[in-house]
């Protein structure tokens, strides 16, 4: 390697080395822009009939997040025609081992939730924090459905617990398996998903066509069933 081209490289990994941040928001900007564009032109797969919003500071294990899946579907119907009732769990996780930058990840995951919002792609809401979470975004509805005031930044009355979901509670969800720093962790799903809270987004406006009216009510239809004997 000839010296210019080795001048050339070390200015590289010195300014890579100052800059990948920024090269991490531009791409999650990227993401989420491209993400919405997607949406609203309906590009690729056929949406799920139903999407949940997982918000937190750790990642569910995957069978977890199947099994949450599933115990949805177990009780949705089709919505989008396809005739087979599909769920999907959206993970927004704010925590990482890489201490120096844990804001820019955390910026990141609550873009990515916002940008889920605004497409009106979940529905039911999943949260470890209910008390932070309306702190932050406010977009936790009233347990009838009705959007908070304009001053309502309270969890209060919004949510329930998933162990004090009768029909929620009831659903066997099995175990999981996963590796943490290369090692096979395996435990009971329903100790993880207990201390959950569910809730359902708030909408400050009314539908904008028919499709999405449609998919408002069989979401509602679901919450119904699953809150059934719930008492927030």
């Amino acid at each position: 390697m000839t010296a210019p081209e080795k001048g050339r490289w070390y200015w590289f990994k010195n300014w890579l080395h100052y800059h990948w941040v920024y090269l991490v928001i531009a791409a999650v900007v990227l993401w989420v822009g491209i993400s919405w564009l997607a949406n609203a032109l309906h590009w690729g797969e056929t949406l799920p009939d139903y999407q949940i919003a997982y918000v937190g500071k750790s990642a569910l294990p995957e069978d977890t997040a199947h099994a949450i899946e599933a115990a949805f579907a177990q009780y949705g119907e089709d919505l989008n025609g396809d005739r087979i009732v599909s769920v999907k769990l959206n993970q927004y996780v704010s925590d990482t081992e890489d201490v120096e930058n844990a804001s820019t990840y955390a910026l990141a995951a609550q873009m990515q939730f916002l940008a889920d919002m605004n497409a009106e792609e979940s529905y039911f809401l999943l949260l470890d924090d209910p008390v932070h979470f309306q702190l932050d975004y406010q977009a936790l509805a009233n347990w009838d459905g009705t959007p908070p005031g304009d001053n309502d930044y309270t969890a209060a009355g919004k949510t329930v617990p998933w162990a004090d979901c009768p029909v929620l509670a009831g659903y066997d969800l099995g175990t999981y398996q996963t590796t943490v720093l290369g090692t096979t962790v395996t435990g009971s799903s329903a100790e993880l998903v207990n201390g959950l809270f569910l809730g359902r987004r708030a909408f400050y406006e009314g539908p904008t066509n028919e499709k999405a009216a449609f998919a408002r009510e069989g979401a509602q239809r679901l919450w119904n069933i699953l809150t059934e004997g719930a008492t927030p």
